[in-house]
């Protein structure tokens, strides 16, 4: 076997458990943060806003999706201030902060603009190929041995007597098995 083939092996093995996280993490944020903006849209102001958002001509959609990638230059500086004044923790918990607010917006504007984006021929283009290349690393991640335990654990806990009792309890009588 090739030097670069045992490098590439050996970067796969060190990698794919950092990737694992950082795929669990993303997935749970992106589907909690957008299910909670998701109920704030039924609030008038940010209904209002939603729907100018959607009828956005394609290149206005654009902007207003990039926007809050400039908006994060002053948190970015906020960041480098508090660990130049010896704050670590604060600046870490802005910058942990930022990005999940961040993360939240980007991906509520672009659900809400989306129609409207996906009128540009380049969009769809640069769209397809995001999501293809998310979808084949997120099935090589859920092929490993380290993927597949970490499932069996979460259906465990799921499955453990006091969770059991939690989603009985919130479940609406109609629901209820008999």
């Amino acid at each position: 076997m090739s030097a670069l083939l045992l490098l590439r092996d050996l970067l796969l093995r060190l990698l794919t458990p950092f990737a694992i996280v950082v795929f669990l993490i993303e997935d749970l944020l992106i589907r909690r943060l957008g299910h909670l903006l998701g109920r704030l849209a039924g609030w008038p102001p940010f209904a209002r806003a939603e729907a100018w958002a959607a009828s956005l001509p394609p290149y206005g959609a654009l902007a207003l999706f990039l926007l809050p990638s400039t908006l994060i230059v002053p948190e970015k500086l906020l960041v480098i201030a508090l660990f130049h004044s010896h704050h670590y923790w604060l600046a870490v918990g802005v910058l942990v902060g930022a990005k999940l607010f961040a993360t939240a917006v980007v991906g509520r504007i672009l659900s809400v603009c989306y129609p409207s984006l996906s009128r540009l021929a380049w969009f769809r283009r640069a769209d397809a190929w995001v999501r293809l290349t998310r979808n084949r690393i997120y099935g090589a991640i859920k092929s490993t041995v380290l993927w597949q335990a970490s499932e069996r654990l979460k259906r465990k806990i799921v499955e453990w007597k006091p969770f059991a009792r939690l989603r009985a309890r919130r479940r609406p009588e109609a629901q209820r098995a008999p």
